[in-house]
C-alpha cells in the first residue's frame, strides 16, 4: 500500500456519519474493548471510537501512508490507549488475544484483507467493514439474501462467521466519491463453529470440489448415490443441475453433513488434497499477475 495505492482510497466525509455508524444496535463496541482502525487515513473512524473506548480499551491504528501516519502521531500520539504503526497490515501478525475491527479498507485490498482477518484460528470477535457491496454479496452469499446463493468464499466462512450488511451508503458520503455501491458489513464470529476443528480440512476439500461443477454431476456421483442425491433434492432443497451459486449455503453445508455420515472412505479419498491445491493454482496465478503488471 504505497502512497499511490493509499490515495485510491474512498475516505468518509463525515464525523457525525461515523457517529451513526457507531451507534446502529448491530455495532457492538464497549468500553474495553480492542479495536483495530485498518488505513486509518486522518483519522475521522480513529476519533469515534477513542470516544467510546476507556483507559482499559485499547486502539491500533495502522496506515501505510508516510503523511497520514505522521499526522495521526500529531493527532492521537498522546494518548496511552492509542498504538499507531506505520506498516502494511498485510505484513503484520495479528494479536493473540481477542479483537475487533472497525475500518474503512481500501477495496483493491478487500479479498487480502479478509482472507488474512477471517481465517479460523485467528482471535478476531467480530469486523466492521467499509466495502463494495458486490464484495459482500461474494463472501457472504445466501446469508446476505436468498436471492444469492453461494460462493466458494462463502462457503468456506460460513461454519465460522455471521456475515450481513447493517448499513448502505450514499455515494456522497465519501471523499472521492465511490463509482460503485458501499455498505458497512460485519462479520460475527460464531459463539461455537458448525464445523469440529478436526472436520475442517475435509469440509475444505468438500466446498472447493464441488464449487466447479453442477449438483448431480462428476464428483458429486463420486461422493452420493442416486438414492442420496435424491433424498438431498427433496429434504435439502439442492437444486439438481445447478452450480454452487444457485444453491442456498445451508442446502450446501448439510449435504456436508451427509457427506461425513454416509461416504465411504474411496469417495472421500477422491477429494483428498482439493483445498490445498486450488490454493497453490491461486498463488501460482498471482505472481505471474505480478511478473506481467509489476
Amino acid at each position: 500500500m504505497d502512497r499511490k495505492l493509499s490515495h485510491a482510497q474512498n475516505f468518509i466525509r463525515s464525523s457525525v456519519l461515523v457517529g451513526e455508524l457507531l451507534a446502529l444496535k448491530e455495532v457492538e463496541i464497549y468500553p474495553t474493548d480492542h479495536v483495530i482502525d485498518i488505513g486509518s487515513g486522518r483519522g475521522i473512524i480513529a476519533e469515534r471510537i477513542l470516544k467510546r473506548l476507556s483507559d482499559e480499551g485499547r486502539l491500533d491504528l495502522i496506515e501505510a501512508d508516510r503523511v497520514y501516519y505522521e499526522q495521526l502521531i500529531m493527532r492521537f500520539g498522546r494518548y496511552q490507549n492509542v498504538h499507531i504503526t506505520h506498516a502494511n497490515f498485510l505484513d503484520l501478525s495479528l494479536p493473540k488475544t481477542p479483537f475487533k475491527i472497525f475500518s474503512n479498507i481500501p477495496f483493491n485490498f478487500t479479498s487480502d484483507i479478509l482472507n488474512k482477518v477471517l481465517a479460523y484460528k485467528t482471535s478476531l470477535n467480530t469486523a466492521y467493514i467499509i466495502m463494495q457491496k458486490e464484495a459482500l454479496e461474494n463472501w457472504g452469499g445466501s446469508q446476505m439474501d436468498e436471492r444469492y446463493g453461494g460462493s466458494l468464499k462463502s462457503l468456506l466462512n460460513y461454519p465460522f462467521y455471521k456475515i450481513s450488511e447493517i448499513y448502505q451508503f450514499k455515494q456522497s458520503d465519501f471523499s472521492p466519491r465511490p463509482s460503485v455501491q458501499c455498505v458497512l458489513a460485519k462479520f460475527q464470529k460464531r459463539a461455537k463453529p458448525l464445523v469440529e476443528p478436526e472436520n475442517l480440512p475435509v469440509y475444505q476439500d468438500f466446498v472447493t470440489a464441488i464449487s466447479n461443477v453442477r449438483v448431480g454431476e462428476a464428483v458429486w456421483r463420486n461422493l452420493f448415490t442416486k438414492d442420496q442425491l435424491e433424498y438431498m433434492y427433496k429434504n435439502y432443497f439442492l437444486l439438481p443441475n445447478s452450480g454452487i451459486n444457485a444453491q442456498n449455503l445451508e442446502s450446501i453445508f448439510k449435504t456436508f453433513c451427509s457427506f461425513l455420515e454416509h461416504t465411504n472412505e474411496r469417495g472421500k479419498r477422491t477429494i483428498l488434497g482439493s483445498y490445498d491445491k486450488r490454493t497453490e493454482q491461486v498463488r501460482n496465478l498471482e505472481k505471474v499477475h505480478r511478473t506481467r503488471w509489476g
